[in-house]
Parts: structure tokens; C-alpha cells; sequence
């Protein structure tokens, strides 16, 4: 358990928290999907994922805004509508302060 500077604790749901929603459709052996989903079903234990979240880039920009931390996967869910094709949704909830990226 820790606190950073900016009030953001690691393992406790604080007023300074962050989380990121998730749809996706991948491939049921992709390797990001795999990752999530084990990283989903050992959360318990405290399993961490760290993910990099970039918005579209604005015009005139290289790149968009952006989030990137270590997080937790919850709320797992996931339905294969069609042969290998995985659709799911999550959450990512953080775990400490994240790094903020804005747009250059």
C-alpha cells in the first residue's frame, strides 16, 4: 500500500482515482486478449496490467491525449458471437497516480 503526493493510493478506490471502460472484438488467441483475460481472472490476487490509452490526434497534432499507468482488470465480461472472435468489455481501474500525455 502506498500514497503519492497527489493523494492517489495503491489498492484503495480514493476521491483521486482513475478507470478506463473497454469494448473490444479481438481474436480469441490474441495475445492482448489473453493477457487481459488471465490478468482479469487473477485480480483477486492483485495481478496488474500497465496500458498505455491514446485518444485520436486533434488536427494539426501527431498525437492525441492519453493516459498510461498500472491498473487492475475488473468487471470482466465476454461473449463469442462468431468462430474465434471474442467480444468483451472491462474496466481498467488504476492503481496509483496515472501519467497524463497531451497532445503534441
Amino acid at each position: 500500500m502506498f500514497e503519492d503526493p497527489e493523494g492517489y493510493e495503491d489498492g484503495v478506490v480514493t476521491k483521486a482515482n482513475w478507470s478506463i471502460p473497454w469494448t473490444a472484438n479481438l481474436l480469441s488467441d490474441d495475445d492482448s486478449y489473453r493477457r487481459i483475460y488471465f490478468a482479469a481472472i487473477r485480480g483477486t490476487s492483485g495481478r496488474e496490467v500497465y496500458i498505455w490509452q491514446y485518444d485520436p490526434a486533434p488536427a494539426g497534432a501527431t498525437s492525441g491525449d492519453g493516459l498510461r499507468g498500472a491498473c487492475i482488470v475488473a468487471d470482466f465480461t465476454k461473449d463469442f458471437k462468431s468462430d474465434g472472435i471474442v467480444t468483451f468489455q472491462t474496466e481498467f481501474k488504476g492503481q496509483g497516480s496515472p501519467t497524463e500525455i497531451r497532445y503534441a
